[in-house]
């Protein structure tokens, strides 16, 4: 006859979860004892920036003019990146080709 084994799986796991619970009740203290730090708050900028878009010309270019307390003018032009066109250069072919013999382009043929 074979003996039978005895249970000490559950203790364990319950032991486990004891200890667990201690871990979390100091940290929880731990927290509690320290205080919190005050954050300290950012000196605002004596600036005002306006960013005023050109004109369609120039649509790649974007010109950031900040104008401080004093009333000085600072100009900073920024590029914007090029825009890819979403139509396929095949389809911007046949419109071109289209104008070129004077029929319009969206217009399709049924079949």
């Amino acid at each position: 006859m074979k003996k039978k084994k005895k249970k000490k799986k559950k203790k364990k796991k319950k032991k486990e979860k004891k200890e667990k619970k201690k871990k979390k009740k100091e940290k929880k203290e731990k927290k509690k004892k320290t205080k919190k730090k005050k954050k300290k708050k950012k000196k605002k900028k004596k600036t005002t920036t306006t960013t005023t878009t050109t004109t369609r010309e120039t649509r790649r270019t974007r010109i950031r003019t900040t104008i401080t307390t004093k009333g000085k003018e600072e100009e900073e032009v920024l590029k914007l990146p090029k825009q890819t066109s979403r139509v396929p250069k095949s389809a911007l072919q046949t419109q071109a080709c289209h104008k070129m013999h004077g029929e319009e382009f969206n217009t399709r043929k049924r079949q």
